[in-house]
């Protein structure tokens, strides 16, 4: 089991690698130069727009299709915090659901299985470059594994499954 927890923590060193040589080497990478941490997409700037209105308690024109990215971002904006926090978020709940990820492969086939899956999905560098985007994509990736984790192994959670599914419903109803 030792060996096992090693090799467990193997795919998050490697992540965390991808991460920093990002963070320092953000010029080099085709995905964009960082802001900060922050990279922002196309449309950032409307969901900062609408997290600014729900700061000033302007609930005209809101945007309901994306309202638990903006309601993130509003809380964040409204506590004064800086965007990265936003992009903490995202990688905390990466780190939530690569887990989720190996527990599933797990419980359905083998260790080694979910092992594979999480290796997979941290050293995927298309997917983990969106962490630093202040978009909802990683978010929705992320609460769906979640969701789907709960949903399979967790299904007395009832009220936890209503609120992430919900939380999802309004992050990306497209």
């Amino acid at each position: 089991n030792l060996d096992f927890k090693f090799f467990f923590l193997i795919p998050y060193f490697v992540w965390l690698l991808f991460i920093f040589f990002y963070i320092f080497n953000s010029e080099l990478i085709k995905a964009g130069e960082l802001d900060g941490f922050v990279k922002y997409g196309n449309d950032s700037s409307t969901y900062l727009f609408y997290a600014k209105q729900l700061t000033n308690f302007n609930f005209s024109n809101l945007d309901i299709a994306k309202l638990s990215y903006i309601i993130l971002i509003a809380v964040v904006m409204f506590l004064k915090l800086n965007l990265t926090t936003v992009i903490i978020i995202q990688f905390f709940t990466t780190i939530i659901s690569s887990y989720c990820l190996y527990l599933m492969g797990k419980k359905m086939f083998s260790k080694w299985v979910g092992l594979i899956c999480i290796s997979f999905f941290l050293t995927y560098l298309p997917i983990q470059l969106r962490n630093f985007y202040l978009l909802t994509e990683m978010l929705f990736i992320n609460f769906s594994i979640i969701l789907t984790y709960i949903v399979f192994f967790k299904r007395e959670r009832k009220i936890l499954i209503f609120l992430i599914a919900v939380f999802i419903l309004f992050l990306r109803p497209q």
